[in-house]
């Protein structure tokens, strides 16, 4: 008699959230969890990037006001090492009107979600992620960003 062995269960999606709001991060993490997804927690954008390398997220979700490194930067930083090709940014933001397209350049934010926000459609834009795969390059960076 031969056992097959059960499939294995799959990776949890991983999401990285980075706020210096505790009550904004507290949240966020709430509905992710909620939601099915692994999460972790940076209070900014210097924290998130050495939690980068232990946790594996396959999207980060960031606020662009923070202390020591903005959402952007963080972006930028992130997006310099090749391991990290796969990652796709969130940025959360009560001042989209203010960023530039310059500034995003080289940042790999696939969406901007305006201040306040719903954490449903915060939610959903990372199952969205989730869903339809994110490792696709600036092309795709451009086309979420205008949507």
């Amino acid at each position: 008699m031969t056992h097959d062995s059960p499939n294995p269960a799959p990776t949890p999606f991983r999401v990285l959230v980075c706020d210096d709001e505790v009550s904004i991060r507290a949240v966020v993490e709430r509905r992710l969890r909620a939601a099915g997804f692994e999460v972790a927690a940076a209070r900014d954008g210097e924290a998130a990037l050495e939690l980068v390398a232990s946790f594996g997220p396959h999207v980060v979700v960031t606020d662009h006001r923070m202390p020591k490194l903005s959402g952007v930067a963080f972006a930028r930083r992130l997006a310099e090492s090749p391991e990290n090709d796969g990652v796709a940014v969130i940025l959360l933001t009560a001042q989209a009107h203010t960023i530039s397209d310059d500034e995003f350049e080289g940042a790999r934010i696939r969406r901007v979600i305006e201040k306040p926000f719903s954490p449903v459609r915060l939610v959903k834009a990372v199952e969205e992620l989730a869903t339809r795969g994110i490792d696709r390059g600036a092309a795709a960076d451009e086309a979420e960003r205008a949507a």
